[in-house]
């Protein structure tokens, strides 16, 4: 495996990047404030994953399967998913944007700040821990479950409408209490915070 650091402005897809599957990188570093790296292929990481300030990280469409930490306070985009499937537990650092996220590690992972999601974020296994931090939703975002819950709190924008839903996958350290809102009609933008106390 090799690592890879992209650190100059005015990137776009490169060759650098994975072209094919079954790629495996030790690490991934994308430090630049202007251009968007672009996956060109399904990849993973199996050490830190970091997006720095101001950097820009599309998946193409494919999935970027993180094994361990991710530092991201950056943004990533794409119709493909950052899937967190370590071996041990994981640790989530930055207040960045994923679009769509993916938990599935038994051994869970667990938050140091606050970061939004703005596509679905899928629980698969795991526990997702907020401790003392949140996780965001954008008024787009959604969340799916077949595994785990969350953890903590849970925080969820809404625009203006009537009949709007979310399902907050919500639980203590050993219990799952989730919390589902169903047709509501919201008069004036805003956001709900769900958590387990």
């Amino acid at each position: 495996s090799v690592s890879l650091s992209y650190a100059s402005g005015g990137v776009t897809t490169c060759s650098e990047l994975p072209t094919s599957s079954g790629n495996v990188l030790q690490t991934l570093s994308i430090t630049h404030e202007s251009g968007t790296i672009t996956l060109g292929a399904n990849a993973t990481v199996n050490g830190t994953l970091s997006l720095g300030a101001g950097s820009a990280l599309a998946d193409g469409g494919f999935t970027l399967t993180a094994k361990g930490n991710v530092s991201n306070s950056g943004s990533h985009s794409g119709a493909g998913k950052i899937a967190l499937a370590g071996s041990g537990s994981q640790f989530l650092s930055g207040s960045g944007t994923y679009h769509n996220l993916e938990l599935n590690n038994l051994n869970g992972a667990s938050l140091a700040n606050t970061p939004t999601i703005n596509g679905t974020l899928a629980l698969t296994s795991g526990e997702l821990v907020t401790g003392t931090n949140q996780i965001d939703f954008a008024a787009s975002a959604a969340v799916t479950r077949t595994g785990g819950w969350v953890n903590g709190t849970m925080r969820k924008a809404f625009n203006t409408g009537t009949g709007q839903n979310f399902f907050f996958p919500i639980g203590g350290a050993a219990s799952y209490r989730p919390v589902a809102l169903s047709n509501i009609n919201v008069t004036a933008v805003g956001s709900l915070s769900a958590s387990v106390t």
